[in-house]
């Protein structure tokens, strides 16, 4: 099976399983107490899932973001939007985009990236500063 088959076929997945998961959430302040990181993970199937983070500036002074994320085999990531990714080994190394306000959030702005995924759920580590 091709590389285009595979994906046809996990993007049908994808699009099924939205309509029958069961989202989860998490939300958590960031070790440097900048940022507050919202993690949700709105579908999950037996093959795969997708993830969307949340990133709120709860300081009272302009911040940048990172996050770096596991990717343990068998599993890779498929497709990361909102996000600029460079890889390291076995974890991605995600950065805002080059375009738009992303990159550095004012007191109180949120700004949000998500990935779909193979195998079972990674949930990456957020850093602002």
């Amino acid at each position: 099976m091709g590389y285009r088959s595979k994906l046809a076929t996990f993007l049908t997945a994808v699009l099924a399983a939205v309509m029958m998961a069961t989202p989860a959430s998490a939300a958590s302040d960031t070790e440097d107490g900048l940022c507050k990181v919202d993690i949700t993970v709105p579908s999950q199937w037996n093959s795969g899932y997708v993830v969307n983070v949340t990133i709120q500036n709860i300081s009272a002074r302009p911040v940048t973001w990172r996050a770096v994320l596991p990717v343990p085999p068998p599993g890779y990531i498929v497709q990361v939007w909102g996000a600029t990714v460079t890889q390291a080994g076995s974890f991605l190394h995600i950065h805002p985009p080059p375009y738009g306000t992303g990159g550095t959030l004012l007191p109180g702005q949120s700004y949000t990236f998500g990935y779909a995924g193979t195998g079972s759920p990674v949930y990456p580590t957020v850093t602002c500063s």
